[in-house]
Order: structure tokens, then sequence, then C-alpha cells
């Protein structure tokens, strides 16, 4: 997962994708109707992102002119040292004496050169003039009335591989005088840099509009978008005057609801328990007062957006019964994108890639633990052990099958949460999902494609099976490679816990496929009946185990671990898998010791166990153990485990400014995937199953806004879907094939609280080299909560990253679940190509 140096390495120094500009009235097709959006004229401003007609953000980048004036200082050493670095590379032979010796030279001259191309000027007004030939206000060039200033991320860097990061200068202006509808705004920085603006307020996106921009169920009880933004070094930008908004059909641009704004929270900051005269203050919660449109009586089938007199429109959005129909597909196709073992390829996918991992996978003393109570050797390194046990006289041949997370290449048992999703999700709602439905090489056969995606992630841990039954739950290498390198993948050992998980999983998807290929539901009964006898039997445990490894990823001094296994570590999976055999088979023998098993059972949510893992379902699999458990008893573990966790989120949903299911009081424990409120989406949708009650599928509605776009930064997390996503992130595929589109259908960790490193390092404050020995140190603003987020996919890893299962799986659970059965499913041909970089507007984020 944490795949640093590797692609660091690959990537620092490597030009990028050129940055290209939007043309005006460019726009996606999604939503568009007869009011596309419109986008300025650039000329040397890299982005104008519109507030309201009295606020605009000029973005301007002096990368360029930086690295220039840094190679003028060095006397041309600077480009001279990358030309010879770029060569090496290509030959193959890397060259770090030059590499540290680039280094060098810029944190030598960086000070320097800043202050020569005049970053400092860029939070000055004498900075900026706005003009326009039709108001009067501005007919001869004026400077804007106040600015605001902050630094903003923008990836990795693209210029000329000089630095690290590609930052980009964020300057608020106030305007002053309101722009006017119908009119051009020239907005020129530095005297050269321009940009033009047609204000159009029904073309015209503002940034402080958040909503979700893939759409609005119809049939949600509750629907809002949200006013506000948070302006650096200046405060909440003031939306009082704007008091009335309308929604707006985009394809006839007749108004369809009318309503008035109405302030929700003003810039609070987060509560802090046990706070003490003189304490540094708690974080903003988002730095801005919020501002609710209630969308609650709208009432047609159709694609709209929203228009606020003063400020400007929304991004587009459709209100439907089917909206999350698409969000379904496009974040499970995220799964065919993460295959191991297979080429991505046309027709399936404009994201080719070709096939990986075809060498055979070898044995080693690789110990996959489980959730819950398992305590690894202190000191437990994977690279070590697999480096320091693999025997390659024990293969595996054809291991296909399993997905890969962001830019690491394994495959282990953690995998099971995006399965189990899928598996109990065609479980709850089986007439939400069709053949065809995914576009996927298995579509056509006759099987939901929901289920061909759950046997392509089990297939793995089939092919790892032992002619005892025995299932590995890891596949991995000494070291954190890229794709295709040449190194050795070797398996886990067999354990009880693993084999568990398979046969609960494996009987699961047979059971599903009774209806569908009786020659496949029979493979994996027979599979699952194997796996079952080896985990069921606890002469197959490890009992205490000598783990051999060796230090330096395999390289170094060899040394031992030791561990022991412990029965209670595999009561929950045997549970969990007898339920799951006996459903599948009718053989009561299965159940034999389940009130042994019951004794202790974890409750799921509870630490070690969160909201992203597969835990709750070995606690909902007792909703259909109606016949082997009293109903009482069944009754209130379900209400314990499953009801009771639900209705603690639903006291914080309307506590929170942008409603979610989130602690407005919590500013901790927000890395790896806990802000993705999918992952407590998929624990309300549960409760909704197990009650009937409407709230916690609101909630979990809710909660889907926040991730697409009704938020703080008014981003979507997942790429490909709506307007603003992140298009740099973590993801060796997607940094690789040449494509500035990222690899559709992925939620990043996003928002985690702490401060990004990118920026706080590298930006903010500037080395001090011997030419320069004065570091320059802009004035790091503050930051609120919600907005912590900096696009960095290498320096920033622990928030543009991704799992597949603490981030992927839930956002597919949940979509899964909000499918209109009503609505038939359409499966295009071909899904849709890769959006050109100028509709990528979510590289131009609202920090």
């Amino acid at each position: 997962m944490r795949n640093f140096l590797a692609t660091l390495i690959s990537a620092l120094f490597l030009a990028q994708t050129p940055l290209v500009h939007a043309a005006p009235d460019q726009a996606l097709p999604e939503h568009a109707g007869a009011h596309p959006v419109s986008s300025p004229e650039y000329s040397g401003i890299d982005q104008i992102l519109v507030l309201s007609s009295s606020w605009v953000i000029v973005v301007t980048s002096t990368m360029p002119e930086l690295m220039d004036e840094i190679d003028r200082l060095a006397h041309g050493q600077f480009y001279r040292s990358l030309d010879v670095w770029k060569k090496s590379q290509q030959e193959g032979r890397l060259d770090w004496n030059t590499r540290k010796a680039i280094s060098a030279l810029r944190d030598d001259y960086i000070t320097q050169a800043r202050e020569n191309v005049g970053e400092r000027a860029l939070k000055s007004p004498e900075t900026y003039t706005i003009q326009s030939p039709g108001d009067p206000a501005y007919a001869d060039p004026v400077a804007p009335a106040e600015v605001g200033y902050t630094l903003v991320g923008l990836g990795a860097g693209r210029h000329t591989g000089g630095h690290e990061i590609d930052y980009a200068h964020y300057a608020y202006l106030r305007l002053p005088s309101p722009m006017k509808p119908g009119q051009r705004y020239t907005f020129t920085a530095m005297g050269d840099k321009q940009a033009t603006l047609h204000y159009d307020e029904s073309h015209t996106v503002s940034r402080a509009i958040k909503v979700n921009q893939i759409g609005y169920l119809s049939t949600a009880p509750r629907k809002f978008a949200y006013l506000g933004a948070h302006i650096y070094g200046v405060g909440p930008l003031d939306c009082a005057p704007y008091t009335r908004f309308e929604v707006v059909n985009a394809d006839t641009g007749d108004v369809a609801l009318r309503g008035e704004v109405q302030l929700r929270d003003r810039s609070a900051r987060i509560a802090s328990e046990g706070a003490k005269s003189g304490d540094e203050p708690p974080p903003l919660i988002n730095g801005e007062d919020v501002y609710e449109l209630d969308l609650t009586g709208l009432r047609e089938t159709c694609d709209f957006f929203i228009r606020v007199p003063g400020m400007g429109r929304s991004w587009p959005f459709r209100h439907a019964p089917d909206v999350y129909a698409p969000v379904f597909k496009t974040a499970a196709r995220a799964l065919y994108h993460q295959r191991c073992g297979v080429a991505c390829e046309a027709p399936y996918t404009g994201w080719t890639r070709p096939q990986c991992h075809t060498a055979p996978v070898y044995e080693s003393d690789l110990i996959a633990f489980g959730l819950g109570e398992f305590n690894p050797p202190e000191n437990y390194n994977v690279f070590d052990i697999v480096g320091g046990s693999i025997d390659k006289s024990r293969m595996t041949e054809n291991v296909r099958g399993g997905w890969h997370d962001a830019a690491d290449w394994d495959r282990r048992n953690q995998h099971y949460t995006v399965v189990f999703d899928l598996l109990y999700a065609y479980e709850l709602a089986p007439e939400n999902f069709t053949d065809g439905q995914l576009t996927i090489p298995e579509s056509g056969n006759g099987v939901p494609d929901i289920l061909d995606e759950a046997a392509f992630g089990l297939e793995v841990w089939a092919r790892s099976m032992t002619p005892e039954g025995g299932v590995s739950g890891y596949v991995e290498t000494h070291t954190h490679p890229r794709l295709n390198d040449d190194v050795d993948y070797a398996f886990s050992r067999r354990t009880r816990w693993d084999s568990l998980l398979f046969a609960a999983a494996a009987a699961q998807l047979a059971q599903h496929l009774k209806n569908f290929d009786g020659s496949e539901s029979e493979r994996w009964e027979a599979l699952a009946k194997r796996a079952w006898a080896f985990g069921s039997d606890p002469a197959n445990s490890l009992g205490q185990v000598e783990i051999a490894a060796r230090r330096n990823r395999g390289s170094g001094e060899p040394y031992t671990l030791t561990w022991e296994e412990k029965e209670n570590y595999v009561t929950p999976y045997r549970l969990h898998a007898r339920i799951r055999m006996h459903r599948l088979t009718g053989d009561k023998s299965y159940l034999e010791g389940l009130s042994d098993d019951m004794r202790g059972f974890p409750r799921p949510y509870q630490w070690p166990r969160t909201l992203k893992d597969y835990w709750p379902w070995f606690s909902y699999a007792l909703a259909g153990a109606d016949s082997v458990l009293p109903d009482f008893q069944r009754k209130r573990i379900l209400r314990e485990h499953l009801i009771a966790p639900a209705e603690d989120l639903l006291a914080h949903l309307d506590k929170i400014p942008y409603r979610r299911t989130w602690p407005r009081n919590q500013a901790g424990f927000m890395g790896w995937g806990n802000t993705d409120m999918t992952n407590a989406g998929r624990a309300l949708l549960i409760a909704h199953d197990l009650t009937g009650d409407a709230r916690f599928r609101d909630a979990a509605i809710l909660n889907f806004d926040f991730m697409l776009g009704a938020n703080p930064m008014g981003m979507s997390w997942t790429t490909g879907l709506g307007y603003v996503y992140p298009t740099d992130i973590q993801h060796e595929i997607s940094q690789k094939d040449g494509i500035p589109d990222p690899v559709p259908g992925i939620t990043i960790y996003g928002v985690t609280g702490g401060m990004f490193r990118d920026l706080r390092e590298t930006v903010w404050k500037s080395p001090g080299g011997a030419a320069s020995p004065n570091p320059v140190v802009f004035d790091s603003p503050e930051v609120p909560l919600w907005r912590r987020w900096s696009c960095h996919p290498h320096l920033n890893v622990g928030q543009c990253e991704f799992t597949i299962q603490e981030t992927i799986s839930s956002t597919i659970f949940c979509a899964a679940m909000l499918i209109d059965p009503e609505v038939p499913a359409t499966a295009e041909a071909t899904p849709r190509a890769p959006r050109p970089a100028e509709a990528l507007y979510g590289r131009w984020y609202l920090p």
C-alpha cells in the first residue's frame, strides 16, 4: 500500500502530461443540455475560479519561470544536469550523482529564484487588474479591493522535472464592484498574464455552490445543496446577500423550483473537550459560513443546474430514480481495471494495459493475519519474510484472479471485504443486478455481472488451495516493485481462518449461481466443502510456529520469529462459514457447535474492527439463521451488533454543517479511508435492510451526496464521477498510461485532517542552500479541517492513495443498494472514453 520509493524515483524527474486550458464553452456532455458550462479564455493565467460576482480566484503558476531562473542563477548547470539525468534514465543506468547534484542546485538557488520571479507580489492587490469594455466600473483597469492568498499543490512536477511539486498560487480577488451578467472581464496578473471571463449566471459555474455532481434521487426524502467558501487570509465568503436560488431545467431553461437560501452554520470550530485557557484553538470545521438550499420539493425527472443570482450557477446534475446506476457501474468497473493476471483491453475500456503477473507463484513462511484479536510477532516484516523464506521448489502456475490496490501488486485477505460486499449486495437486492450491466469480459454469459466480479476476486484463492483444502490469504513479493518488474511472488501459509473465509464466500457464491450456471455453482460448492473441511479441523492449526526471515528484504542476516495460533482467532470465521455452508446445502451437520462459536462473538465496528472491513457481514449472516437460532437471541445480536451502531451514526447526521454521519467534534482518526462516508453508508444500509427504517437510507444517501460533491471542497472523491474529481492520484497504472484522465471509479482516501507534507515541507518553506542560506517562508495559513487535502501522488500518499477494500468497496455497495430496479439497466457496448485534459476540472480544485 505504501509504495513510495519506487514510484517516487520513477516520477519525480520525469515530465508529466502537459497542461491544457479549456476552450470557451467547453463542457462535459453529461447533463449539460442547452446550457453548457462556459470557460474563460486563458493567456498566461492558468485558471479562473468564480465564487460570486464579487469574488474570483485567479490561479497562476510560476513553475516554468522558476525553473528557468534557477538555471540562470546556476549558470546553465541546472538544465545540463537534468539532461544528463534523463539520458541515464533512458539508457537504464541511473546516474545518482547527477540526481543529487540536481537537488543541490535547486536547493541552492530556489529561494532567490522565488524572489526574482515575483512570487511574493502575488499576495498584493497591485499585482492584478480587472477591465471590462461593457461595464463602466471597469472601463479602465482597476485593482482588486482585497486579496486573499494560498499555495495549492497540483500534483507531481510537470514542467522540467526539477521540482517534485507542481504548485499554484491562488489569489482570491474581491472586486471593487460586482460583475454584471452578460459582460466580459479581463483579469491581468504580474503585468502580462491574462484571462478573459464572460460572466453569465446561466453558464458561469460558482465553485461556492456545492451539489452532488452526479445527481439526486427523486425518491430521497431530503435533498440539499450548499453555499459557502473559505477565503484564505480573509475568512468566510459572505453569502448573506444571496437570498434566493432557482433550480433550472438544463434543456429548456425553465425554472422548476425556487427557494430561499438559509444559513445553516457560522464558521464554527471543532468542539474541543477539556480545552484549557491558553491552548491552541481547535481547528475550523469548514472555514466557511454554510448556507443550505433545500431541493426536497423538486419533482421532475430531468437534468438541472442551480442558479443563484449574484453568484452564478452550479455544475449540472440529474434528478431521477436511477442516478446511482452509473455510480455503481463506474465504481464496480474500477475492479475490472484492478484485476490481476489479465489484460485490460478494448472494447471493455479506454484505459488499456497489458496482462500482468503471469509468472508462477511460489511458497513462503508468510502468514496472512485476520481481523480482530490477531497479534503478529513484534517487528513482523512482510518483505523480510518473503525474501528470506521463499521456496521456489514449490510453485503454482497461472494464478490469475483477485485485485490490486493503488500501486501494490499483492493480493490479500483484506480484499474479502470486496467479495462479501458484492455477494451480500446481490443477496439483499438481487433485482438490482443483470448480466451485461458492467460491460466486462464475462458479460453475456447469463450470470449477473456482480457475481462474475465476485468470482474473479475469489479465483486467486481457489487456485491457492491445496489437495487438503487449505487456502492462502496473501500473494506478496519481497519489495515494492513496479507493475511487471521481474520479481518472484509467493503465497502465504494456508491457515484455518483463510480457508474458512474462502469457504463462506465460495458457498455464498455457489448459492447465488444455482439459478444461472449449474456447473459453476457445483464447482464453487465443491471448493467450499474442501476449504470447510480444512478450516474446521483443529488438527490443521498452525500451533506454535517459527517464521523464517532475512533482514534487508531477504538479502541480509537470517532471523526467526515465533507465533502461536489460538482457537479464539478462528472461531468467528468458523461461525460465518457454518451459516453459509448450511444455507447452501441445508445440511444441519454444519451447525454442530454453533452455540459454542456464538460465545463471545465479537461485534463489528469496534476496534480493531472498523466501518471499513467485512466483519459486519459475519453478524448479518445471522439474519438468515432464523431456523437455527432462537428468535430472541438472533434479534438481540442483530440489534446490538448492527442496528444500535447505525443509530449512533444517525445521531450525528444533522449536527454537522454538511449533513453526514461524522461527529461534529471529531478531528482525529481521519486517515486511511475513515472519512469515506460510504463506509458509514454501508452500516446504515445494512440497518435499513434489517429494520425497514427509512431514516437509515436517508442518512446513507446524504453521506453519498457529501462524497459526490456536496462538501466543503466541492469535489467528488471518486474519479470519473461528476465534474470535479482528483486527477493526479497514487495509482501507478493511471500515472504511466499517458492518459490525463485517471482510471474512473477510484475513490481515494481524501481528507485526513493532518497537514499535507507536500506543501508544508517543500513549498511553504523552500530549502536554503549554499547560495541562498535563508529559506523563503510563506505564511502557512490556517487550513480548516475538512479542506486539508492536497494533490500529490507520492509526497502525499496518505491522502491520494486508495485500497479497494477501504474506499472502493463501500462505494460499490452503497450505489448497488440505491439502484432503482424499476429502471432497466442499460449496458453500453463501449464504456465512455477518457476525458480530455481541458475537461478535468478537478485539477483546479477549491482548497
